[in-house]
């Protein structure tokens, strides 16, 4: 069947809907219903058989559900009607409660009854009890409606408050005063009000004389203080003492100005030095725990299998909690132990990069580098650990980043009914990092990698299993799961097969580290992730904004958004009036001009030589294989040549070209008295060396100036050949007469032949030189400092306007290929 689905938002429950629906067969179009006119365009446009709306707050058009059959998923027994229905069935402890399937009609949850399935409840958050209990009561009451919709005889249940089963009824919406927390009340009753709001709309109070809401309660067995009193901190939460105990709160939201829409962060982050008296109680990883509290992060071990737990509120995973766990696995690593278990979340197992503390940071930009950094050293940590065999549990489910770092495990489970949403394209084209680019490919294969990345759906378990993503999963609650991991791994550990398996892994990490290194990936994968933080596509910085404020950006932020023209997301001052541009006109060198003055002096230059020697300058290129930006040089330098009487000839080698084969042309070359010069274009393949090049070129041909006599040279400012972009460069500043003295200049590479050694030439001229890179942090702060800024960074449009200071001097040396064929610098030249 075609059917369409009506949701405020795609939640939890829908995707787990869509993917069900999907693997069953029938086409599911999502529609987020913000108004009437959607939804009609919806059904003009899909012609559903059957319309369900799994979370909708809207009403749906009597013109649409006289028509179509419209099943609303209400989240409460039979009878209850109302928007607040699990709010009203945790804060009033109901010990059992459940969702009803029901038609869509006149009245607001009224309709004929279609199916409906109870639960037992339990402590939790509603957010936690919607994920688990409410979407598995409803995608077993939904199977059950379609198998009686597409029977065309069932006829549903007319809502009858006489029957017996029927025992809800019509509920207010719960208001801000009925959750009123009054700090000596006892802890149960505390954490039931704070739970039946979170995760929306949070639980209103004041915190230290702060307005905020509340979210992310927790028990506290042990601590004590007086009512209302924060009495301590630990891993971002604050723990506050009720009447009888204390509770811990991981998580507030500022109340915004003049109403203004906020997020939420870690309740320290929000309260920051309003807290410098409250001590901090921190919980070592492995310490015994008596009694409940919260933690982020702990560790069990049992017959030879250490259990790493970690827990992280919503599966976001900032900076700090990706280096926190990333030291704890190092410590549970030197464990007398033979498997480590990934336990994960209930909720979600991960979902990567922490979006909430990035919008947060005064650099939003710098603060997702230095973000996906941590997650891919701890990413690397696990595909490289030699002494254990290392499974990754999934309890719940998992997104972008989250699905790739269980993939880095040896064995991967996961509990049935988990979605897993492997991909990142979705929040603004972000590219995607933890070494993805090797280890999805490794699972599923490159056809499939491929699929998955660009449809941008969520897939199931099930399919997640065929598609060899997962090796099983199985179970459907999780406290079944962790006993059918828990003897999976301990099984594992004790096996004959123990041994044969760590020896197989050891000898594939290392075949394919042979075959492309780990590094070589993160490299690639970095180069297309700067792009996304730091260029001028600010699609990544809109969509993170959006996420995070739920589409009600503050007024201040859109503002901002209009302002800005590209370049990283820092929120910088106002360099005037102007919106964050500078009034200024700028001046563009005419490189043309000089390009052409340059080539009529070596025109005569070449003549010169002919006439000394009897033959042109030869010059030979090699290029191993398709990097497209070094086939745009090498065609640039056969095309300058040619015009200025130079004979150049370009050597093409394949990519799976040996070490031997290029150093035996190198030596042919160095020996041809025809050929003057020698230039290897870079990059070279992983599996080949710039320094065996740099050592093999006669130190008389080495006309990029990479040998290690041509560096010294440069170092110690003697003559030498100098690399030709460093050169060229130094040229045009030359021509331009720009004074260097004394002025700060700020180089953006490291390379061995642009960064390092114009660093150097520019030392000589007496300038002041900075040199940035991929791991520099605020680098837009470095760059305004400039007189004169050089881009040789190889990403396209990295330099943007909020970067150069009015009146500085930029210089793009970058030639970037785009999939359409263009060729761009590295500057955002329009912006710029």
């Amino acid at each position: 069947m075609k059917i369409v689905f009506f949701t405020t938002a795609h939640n939890s429950l829908s995707q787990r809907a869509f993917v069900e629906l999907v693997d069953r067969g029938h086409t599911v179009i999502v529609v987020l219903a913000s108004s009437e006119d959607v939804m009609l365009e919806a059904v003009d446009r899909e012609h559903p058989d059957l319309i369900v709306a799994p979370l909708l707050k809207k009403v749906i058009p009597a013109s649409i559900w006289q028509q179509h059959t419209c099943i609303i998923v209400h989240p409460g027994i039979k009878g209850d009607r109302g928007p607040s229905s699990l709010d009203w069935a945790i804060l009033n402890a109901c010990e059992e409660w459940g969702v009803t399937l029901l038609q869509a009609g006149a009245e607001m949850d009224a309709g004929d009854i279609w199916a409906s399935r109870t639960f037992s409840m339990r402590g939790g958050s509603k957010s936690h009890l919607y994920r688990h209990e409410v979407t598995e009561a409803a995608i077993q009451g939904l199977l059950e409606t379609i198998a009686k919709f597409e029977s065309n005889t069932f006829v549903p249940e007319p809502l009858d408050y006489s029957r017996k089963d029927v025992k809800g009824c019509l509920q207010a919406c719960m208001k801000q005063a009925d959750r009123a927390i009054d700090w000596a009340e006892p802890s149960a009753s505390i954490l039931r009000k704070i739970r039946c709001a979170d995760s929306f709309p949070g639980i209103l109070d004041t915190v230290l004389g702060m307005p905020c809401s509340l979210y992310g309660a927790h028990e506290e067995d042990v601590l004590r203080g007086t009512p209302g009193q924060i009495i301590a901190t630990r891993d971002g939460a604050i723990c506050r003492a009720t009447g009888d105990g204390a509770i811990w709160i991981t998580h507030l939201k500022q109340k915004g100005p003049d109403g203004q829409p906020s997020f939420k962060l870690p309740a320290t982050h929000v309260l920051g030095d309003r807290l410098d008296h409250v001590q901090e109680a921190p919980l070592a990883v492995d310490q015994w725990c008596n009694g409940r509290t919260y933690r982020e992060i702990w560790y069990e071990e049992r017959h030879a299998v250490g259990y790493l737990h970690f827990d992280f509120y919503n599966g976001a995973m900032s900076t700090d909690q990706c280096q926190r766990l990333r030291e704890a696995f190092l410590l549970i690593r030197r464990r007398p132990t033979k498997v480590i278990v990934l336990m994960g979340g209930t909720d979600f197992w991960s979902n990567g990069i922490h979006l909430n503390m990035i919008e947060a940071a005064d650099d939003p930009a710098h603060e997702s580098w230095r973000n996906i950094q941590a997650m891919n050293d701890l990413v690397r940590e696990l595909i490289t650990t030699q002494s254990h065999l290392v499974i990754s549990a999934l309890q719940g489910n998992a997104g972008a980043g989250g699905v790739i770092l269980a993939l880095a495990a040896d064995g991967v489970y996961a509990r049935k009914g988990i979605v897993l949403h492997p991909h990142y394209k979705g929040m603004g084209n972000l590219y995607g990092s933890e070494y993805w680019t090797y280890l999805l490919p490794k699972r599923v294969g490159r056809e499939k990698a491929r699929e998955l990345t660009e449809a941008l759906l969520p897939i199931s378990s099930r399919t997640a299993q065929q598609i060899g993503l997962l090796d099983e999963a199985f179970e459907e609650d999780a406290a079944s799961f962790r006993e059918h991991i828990r003897e999976l791994a301990e099984e594992l550990a004790s096996s004959h097969r123990y041994e044969p398996m760590l020896e197989e892994k050891r000898q594939a990490r290392k075949n394919d580290e042979e075959r492309k290194p780990l590094q070589v990936y993160r490299n690639e994968e970095l180069q297309r992730m700067w792009l996304n933080f730091f260029g001028a596509d600010r699609s990544y910085h809109v969509a993170r904004k959006n996420f995070v404020y739920k589409g009600l950006m503050p007024d201040r932020e859109r503002g901002a958004e209009r302002g800005r023209t590209g370049g990283h997301d820092g929120r910088q001052p106002a360099r005037d009036g102007s919106g964050g541009r500078a009034s200024m006109t700028a001046e563009i060198l005419d490189g043309r001009a000089m390009s052409a003055e340059m080539k009529a002096e070596l025109r005569g230059q070449m003549r010169r030589f002919v006439e000394q020697q009897g033959q042109a300058p030869g010059l030979g290129i090699v290029r191993v294989g398709g990097d497209a930006a070094s086939g745009v040089y090498s065609k640039t330098i056969l095309r300058v040549a040619a015009d200025v009487g130079i004979t150049a000839h370009l050597e093409q080698l394949p990519v799976n070209t040996s070490a031997d084969e290029l150093r035996a042309l190198l030596v042919q070359w160095n020996n041809d008295q025809a050929v003057h010069g020698i230039l290897v274009q870079m990059p070279l393949p992983a599996h080949l060396s710039q320094k065996m090049v740099a050592d093999t070129i006669a130190s008389s041909k080495d006309i990029d100036g990479i040998s290690w006599r041509s560096v010294g040279n440069l170092f110690l400012g003697l003559p030498s050949f100098l690399p030709s972009t460093a050169a060229a460069v130094m040229e045009m500043l030359e021509r331009t007469h720009t004074p260097l003295e004394g002025r700060r200049v700020v180089v953006i590479s490291r390379s061995n032949v642009v960064g390092k050694p114009l660093g150097m030439m520019l030392l000589q001229k007496n300038a002041t030189v900075t040199i940035c890179h991929s791991r520099t942090t605020n680098l837009a702060a470095l760059t305004r400092q400039a007189d004169v800024l050089v881009a040789a960074t190889g990403c396209a449009r990295m330099v943007t306007a909020e970067m150069v200071k009015p009146g500085a001097i930029v210089i793009d040396v970058g030639i970037n290929a785009l999939p359409d064929g263009g060729i761009v610098g590295d500057v955002d030249f329009a912006s710029v």
